[in-house]
């Protein structure tokens, strides 16, 4: 309920928003990106990958050709290590 915050948000926030229980979330459709609109930025980037903790050929192959073993959500969170990796490590950066 983020009583804290609520509490010292008083006098700077009106009520009304403040004391508001109501949360209205949205979805991104990362299933579509991956498997449909940009399918083909995430072969291209996995086939250069160049991670010395991630097979990128095998993740390549994998996404290519439908593998079951890794979900969409496995292979956008692989996407996003690898990103934050080559980030904090200063590595190739891979543009396509």
């Amino acid at each position: 309920t983020k009583a804290i915050l609520r509490d010292s948000l008083k006098g700077i926030l009106p009520d009304s928003v403040r004391l508001r229980k109501s949360k209205l979330g949205f979805a991104t459709p990362e299933k579509k990106w991956m498997q449909e609109t940009h399918r083909e930025y995430f072969i291209g980037y996995f086939k250069k990958m160049k991670n010395p903790y991630l097979n990128n050929v095998k993740l390549a192959r994998d996404f290519e050709l439908g593998s079951k073993q890794l979900d969409y959500k496995s292979l956008l969170r692989i996407y996003l290590f690898d990103r934050w990796y080559q980030y904090q490590f200063n590595a190739t950066q891979i543009t396509t």
